[in-house]
């Protein structure tokens, strides 16, 4: 059982994924170089990657989330209610934060979306979304080993490809991971709320 593993059952979290889903990804496989080298199951002292949890909201989530797209706060009530919606939906979203041990506090988060489809015999699409570090916590490797442990959960899991949505000066960054720019997608959006 992974450590992860240990701290949710030890607390009784109720968790958005089963934390074993974690123990698949085979790390050997990674693309980026990590200095110093750490894997999702040692990260560094008092630190551990897990499933997001309901009981997160009260370990500062929102606020984490905040730093990333700050924006409109959600109740705790709105919060449940989303959490149980998309933990219901099965294995689609795999929301995973990094928690300092000292504080109890998520300290960063990154979200994998298994986006399923009739296409490629019925496979899925990985995307990397909402990749968030906490200012204190920056410069520590937890982006990076987020990324590269979402992105080969995608592989695990039998997506066709994975993608993830980046600025152009973070391009080389997640060219590390393996990714590559297409020539023939094009990004469009249309946003319905403008306000953030």
């Amino acid at each position: 059982m992974s450590v992860s593993h240990n701290i949710v059952s030890q607390r009784g979290d109720d968790p958005i994924y089963n934390p074993s889903i974690l123990d698949r990804v085979d790390f050997t496989k990674h693309k980026a170089s990590f200095n110093p080298p750490i894997t999702p199951s040692n990260i560094c002292k008092d630190m551990v990657m897990r499933p997001l949890c309901l009981e997160d909201y009260d370990r500062g989530y929102m606020e984490l989330l905040d730093e990333h797209v700050p924006g409109p706060k959600i109740s705790k009530q709105q919060f449940t209610e989303r959490f149980i919606k998309m933990k219901s939906a099965g294995d689609i979203h795999f929301v995973t934060v990094i928690e300092d041990l000292n504080t109890n506090k998520t300290i960063a988060s990154a979200t994998l979306v298994n986006e399923l489809k009739f296409l490629f015999g019925g496979t899925s699409r990985g995307r990397i979304e909402d990749v968030v570090v906490s200012k204190p916590y920056r410069g520590r490797q937890f982006a990076k080993i987020l990324v590269e442990t979402l992105t080969l959960l995608a592989a695990e899991l039998g997506c066709y490809e994975a993608s993830l949505e980046t600025d152009e000066d973070k391009v080389p960054l997640y060219s590390k991971f393996g990714y590559t720019i297409s020539s023939s997608d094009f990004y469009m959006t249309q946003r319905f709320i403008d306000h953030w």
